[in-house]
């Protein structure tokens, strides 16, 4: 499988094409419009209101990537495969429930609550739509959590930070949007609101994603890095927090499309003695991840999973090193290529 993605400009909007060469699932009919164009040197849309944010989230939709495109670069769109969860953390001040680890956080998800979410169609924009009202995230969602997690310094003393966090289960998620939305063709946006119906309500909106057209054929690979306690970005991965809903651990993982191939075996050994008797050997695996054209933003948040204590490669843990160069020269967008190793065994030999 391999998914294209054109564009053209009609007056001051541009309508950016998705299409698949080998799939059926997206055709030159499936557009996601994105609204004002401006030209630009290779910039983007940072949201500054939020807390923290791994370059996903925008304080506007026409922020995304896919409206601020340099002359050479292609629209991008985040893959995700049918049935697989999404997860997603914010640490918004919460005026409602407090920061008080003793507090009773009534506020959770969902209408009512401090924090809801919906979806969007790439298409058109409209909301996915249960008896005429938009959707709330919470229908599809595994765990929800709304409270406060600990941030212990140098010297001991903690203090209790806000956090909200929600798992998705993808699968009734795909059928919804395709059902409601058949020319979407699977490609949605995701908005999350806080102070949810007070007069100081406010959203943030995702890049947008797509549903893999073809999740059998081997062309992604997802990418996870396991903290022990905050990443670079200060996304919180312990399971101490304190509030309203089920705790569970945040897991950062990241679909990419391009390819993930073994290049060597590699024998480490070290010998004694004048006849070099062998004491140890280790035998590796290297490979190398090729990426298509992927966004800085994207770039920065791969290198964050790799900068991380556990890398895991469609579930397989290796180790990682090293630059993750850009490779392009032309335009914003980058093809990096991360090598790899895995440790197939490690043998000491006894003298005998």
């Amino acid at each position: 499988m391999s998914v294209y993605f054109d564009s053209y400009q009609l007056g001051n909007e541009v309508f950016c094409d998705v299409s698949s060469t080998t799939c059926e699932l997206a055709d030159s009919s499936s557009r996601i419009v994105c609204g004002q164009i401006e030209i630009i040197q290779c910039g983007g849309g940072i949201c500054d209101n939020a807390v923290v944010n791994n370059g996903l989230v925008l304080c506007e939709c026409d922020d995304s990537w896919n409206c601020n495109l340099c002359g050479n670069d292609l629209p991008y769109f985040n893959i995700v495969n049918p049935g697989e969860s999404m997860f997603f953390q914010f640490q918004q001040i919460d005026s409602l429930n407090g920061n008080d680890p003793n507090g009773s956080f009534t506020y959770g998800w969902g209408s009512g609550g401090f924090v809801d979410g919906y979806i969007k169609d790439c298409c058109n924009g409209q909301y996915l739509e249960s008896g005429g009202n938009p959707v709330s995230i919470t229908d599809y969602a595994i765990n929800t959590f709304v409270g406060v997690f600990p941030i212990t310094d140098y010297s001991g003393n903690t203090t209790w930070k806000n956090i909200q966090m929600i798992q998705i289960d993808t699968t009734q998620l795909y059928i919804d949007l395709l059902t409601q939305f058949p020319n979407g063709k699977g490609c949605f946006v995701l908005e999350f609101c806080f102070n949810v119906g007070l007069p100081t309500e406010y959203c943030f909106c995702s890049e947008p994603y797509i549903f893999n057209p073809c999740p059998l054929e081997k062309t992604t690979i997802l990418l996870e890095g396991v903290y022990p306690d905050r990443d670079c970005f200060s996304y919180y991965y312990g399971t101490q927090q304190v509030g309203n809903g089920n705790i569970f651990a945040f897991q950062n993982k990241y679909r990419v499309e391009g390819a993930f191939e073994q290049t060597s075996f590699e024998i480490t050994k070290e010998f004694v003695g004048t006849k070099l008797k062998t004491t140890t050997s280790q035998l590796n695996e290297n490979w190398i991840l090729k990426t298509n054209r992927i966004p800085q933003r994207v770039a920065k948040l791969i290198a964050n999973l790799m900068n991380a204590e556990n890398v895991f490669v469609d579930g397989i843990e290796y180790v990682v090193d090293g630059e993750i160069p850009k490779n392009n020269e032309v335009g914003n967008q980058w093809f990096i290529d991360v090598s790899f190793r895995k440790v197939d065994c490690s043998k000491t030999y006894s003298c005998k």
